[in-house]
């Protein structure tokens, strides 16, 4: 799978240490309000799974020092 790099942001496909910041991700009220209800701790963790293998997810990250700030999928 492809990473992108700009010159402040770097897109990476998900790996499995990606856990805890995805589950914290799923699990914020004030992020969730804006995407759908929170889930089910099991159905994070399908989500999680999925992600794992699409090409076409990636975390969005800093680019000096590689701080997941959220995630996003990409389809051309």
């Amino acid at each position: 799978m492809a990473t992108i790099t700009t010159p402040r942001l770097t897109l990476s496909p998900f790996e499995p240490a990606d856990w805890p910041f995805f589950h914290r991700l799923r699990e914020a009220p004030e992020i969730m309000r804006y995407m759908a209800a929170i889930a089910p701790e099991k159905e994070i963790r399908r989500l999680f799974a999925a992600r794992l293998t699409a090409p076409h997810t990636f975390v969005i990250r800093v680019h000096d020092d590689a701080t997941p700030l959220g995630d996003i999928g990409l389809q051309i």
